[in-house]
Order: structure tokens, then C-alpha cells, then sequence
């Protein structure tokens, strides 16, 4: 034989696979977090809506507003938008006219018909019923909102559509009075809202209303005034009673 020599095979070491990573989780979304004004505005446009009243005694429409859904019927505006005339006239305060048509348009589609249900010609907050229904009302806070706190406004800015103004409150508590020389306190805040903003929702970061824009000095940003939590509040208790119907949580 030969003098050949064998060298020993080793057993090939089986390959290691890496151990695949596990996918991360989505984090978690907290609904308590502060939202930015694009989160606002989707929520606003699934609850607001733009107003107009007609006379037919005069072409086209008087004036145009803003209001919002707080029940899938019922919408909540100011009453200047919905009273004509001079509400606060000797003898006719707060008079509605029988030939005032009232329309909403929402989410841009066609106008059509509410009813005027209830209002407060003294704090300027009415109630409408819509013959159109809507699927996420708005939520009302729980409590006015403080000084110094962000806030947006959603309306009918110009009567152009609707679009969001955003500010801070500048004065939680100021007091103010009507046409009528009734004594009011509002939310005083720097959202630059402009005609056919009466009647808008201003919310806060957390999506809430906190307010009900009323009036404003067109001349200055900062003195623009809405109607608090607590009013609203007080309007939907005394609109309940009379109404029978439940508005608010």
C-alpha cells in the first residue's frame, strides 16, 4: 500500500440565523394630548355649518352666519343671526318674523331649511332645528376656559366659507353690555374672526367648545368676544325645560 494519509472531515457547523427583530408597536395616541390646529379643523368641519337668512320681501339673503351641531338636529348659533330686524327695538324685542326663511348649508353641500326652536335674545344664543342630520355633534366643555389658553375659532369668515382663526383667550372673564344694556360676561380672545363669524364654535386644544363668537371690534384683533361655557351652559338648561328635549351632557 501506499503511504497515503487521511485527514480527519469535520462536521460543517450549522448556520445561525439571526433572531428576527419584533416590529415595533404604534404608540399609543393620547386623547388627552394638545391638538394642533389641522386636528381641530377636522373635527370642526364634521360640526359646523354656514347660516343664512332670506326675507321675501327683499332679493337674496340679509345677512349670512356661522353655527354648529351640538345634537345630530339641533344647531346652536346666536340669535342675531337668526332674529330679524332690530331684536332689541321698543316693542319688539326679540320678535321673530314670520317671512324670515332660514338655511344651513354644511360640509359645502346645498342649502337647506332649519327652524328657529329657541333663543336668548338678551345673551344672543339661539337654537335651530336642521332637516339635515348630522354624525358627530360637537362636545361642549365642561368648564370656561382660562386666560392665557389656545383656542380656535371654525366659521363662515366673510361668507366665504368656512375656515379656522386661532388665538389665545385674552381676558376669561369680561364683562360687556348688549344692545339691549343687559349685562354680559364673555370670553374675550385674539382669534381674528370677521363678519359671518357670529354664531361660530371656538374650541379649545383638547376639541372642545368653549365658546360662542358674538361680537368683536373689527379694528382690533384682541377684543373679539364670545359667549363661555357657563352661558352656554345656562342657554341649553333653560332651552331643556322649555323644549323637553336633552342638548348637553
Amino acid at each position: 500500500m501506499c503511504g497515503a494519509t487521511f485527514q480527519k472531515q469535520e462536521k460543517p457547523t450549522p448556520s445561525i440565523l439571526p433572531t428576527p427583530k419584533p416590529k415595533p408597536k404604534p404608540p399609543v395616541k393620547d386623547e388627552n394630548a394638545p391638538k394642533d390646529g389641522a386636528e381641530i379643523f377636522k373635527i370642526a368641519k364634521e360640526c359646523t355649518l354656514e347660516l343664512r337668512k332670506w326675507l321675501v320681501t327683499k332679493k337674496g339673503y340679509t345677512t349670512g352666519s356661522s353655527g354648529f351641531y351640538i345634537t345630530p338636529e339641533v344647531i346652536l348659533t346666536c340669535s342675531h343671526c337668526v332674529l330679524d330686524g332690530k331684536p332689541y327695538q321698543e316693542g319688539n324685542k326679540g320678535k321673530h318674523r314670520d317671512d324670515c326663511k332660514l338655511e344651513a348649508r354644511y360640509k359645502g353641500g346645498n342649502y337647506f331649511s332649519v327652524t328657529l326652536l329657541y333663543y336668548d335674545a338678551d345673551h344672543d344664543l339661539a337654537l335651530v332645528k336642521a332637516s339635515k342630520r348630522c354624525l358627530k355633534p360637537a362636545k361642549i366643555a365642561k368648564k370656561n376656559a382660562e386666560t392665557g389658553e389656545a383656542i380656535f375659532s371654525v366659521g363662515n369668515t366673510q361668507n366665504e366659507g368656512t375656515c379656522i382663526m386661532q388665538g389665545i383667550v385674552a381676558d376669561e372673564s369680561r364683562i360687556i353690555a348688549s344692545v339691549g344694556g343687559v349685562k354680559r360676561e364673555m370670553m374675550m380672545n385674539t382669534a381674528n374672526t370677521m363678519g359671518g363669524n357670529s354664531g361660530c364654535p371656538t374650541f379649545n386644544d383638547k376639541g372642545e367648545v368653549v365658546g360662542v363668537h358674538t361680537a368683536g371690534d373689527t379694528k382690533n384683533v384682541a377684543m373679539k368676544y364670545d359667549a363661555p361655557v357657563e352661558r352656554i351652559r345656562r342657554f341649553l338648561s333653560a332651552a331643556e325645560a322649555k323644549l323637553g328635549i336633552k342638548l348637553a351632557d
